[in-house]
């Protein structure tokens, strides 16, 4: 008489257990919901480290990146402006604000902050962005100091003429000095090249398909790099190296390190 009463039982926690959905990963009502070693937080599994959800939104790489750092709904998200100047879109790009959903620039003063301004002439607002407004943007960027991209042109900071392209540093280190016409520094010559640290230095004082190489004996025994290190034979190519023993030995390398002797294009200590 008893078994009956057992088949209801069994058939009542069956149903039961199937009408419970279980938890979808991650998520979780209970300890008991998380893999072993995890604690449900927030209706999260996570690991029990001490940390507040808020100070793990915070410690995380996405508040940072995205602005992601404030809890909601057991996740780190972009709740508030000061959500956005707390991450690099506001320091990077100047984008400080929140405005549907996304950090978003609404002030020429959070792009002049930005390091965009500071890089790229990025210091005025444009439809929720940073951008160059003007030729002054440019000229107070590094792309000026760096690439002579003093001009604002389509929205963009180039270069507009020899003036420019002489006073970068691009001219200065690698013989970029001359215009292109168009909106670039280019190697134009090896004239160019003659005024680079980069042919003082490891002589690449000639110019070929638009850039600075080594391209004669003369280019490399007038070199920094022959005296120094006694690479001063042409390779016939586009570099200087150390041919004999005798462009080790007329070197600084052999009179302070004993690097005397020619081995694979190099001096070596024998």
């Amino acid at each position: 008489m008893l078994r009956p009463t057992i088949w209801v039982t069994l058939l009542t926690l069956t149903t039961t257990a199937s009408a419970q959905s279980p938890p979808k990963h991650g998520h979780c009502a209970l300890h008991g919901d998380c893999p072993i070693g995890e604690i449900c937080v927030e209706n999260r599994c996570t690991q029990p480290d001490g940390k507040t959800p808020k100070e793990r939104c915070l410690a995380g790489k996405y508040c940072r990146k995205y602005g992601e750092c404030t809890p909601k709904d057991g996740e780190c998200a972009l709740v508030s402006s000061k959500d956005c100047r707390a991450s690099y879109e506001c320091s990077l790009r100047g984008r400080c604000t929140l405005k549907d959903g996304l950090c978003t620039a609404t002030s020429d003063a959070d792009c002049v902050r930005s390091d965009w301004c500071k890089q790229r002439g990025d210091c005025g607002v444009k439809s929720g962005r940073c951008a160059p407004q003007s030729d002054v943007d440019c000229a107070r960027s590094k792309q000026w100091t760096e690439f002579g991209w003093s001009t604002l042109r389509h929205g963009r900071c180039v270069a507009n003429s020899n003036d420019d392209c002489r006073q970068s540093t691009a001219c200065r280190t690698r013989g970029r000095c001359t215009f292109d016409g168009e909106k670039h520094c280019i190697v134009g010559s090896s004239s160019d090249c003659r005024l680079s640290e980069n042919c003082a230095q490891r002589g690449l004082c000639t110019a070929s398909k638009g850039h600075c190489i080594s391209g004669n004996h003369s280019d490399c025994q007038n070199a920094k790099k022959c005296t120094e290190n006694g690479l001063c034979t042409w390779n016939g190519r586009d570099s200087c190296v150390a041919g004999d023993n005798q462009d080790c030995r007329q070197s600084q390398a052999c009179t302070a390190k004993g690097q005397c002797v020619v081995l694979r294009h190099r001096c070596v200590a024998p």
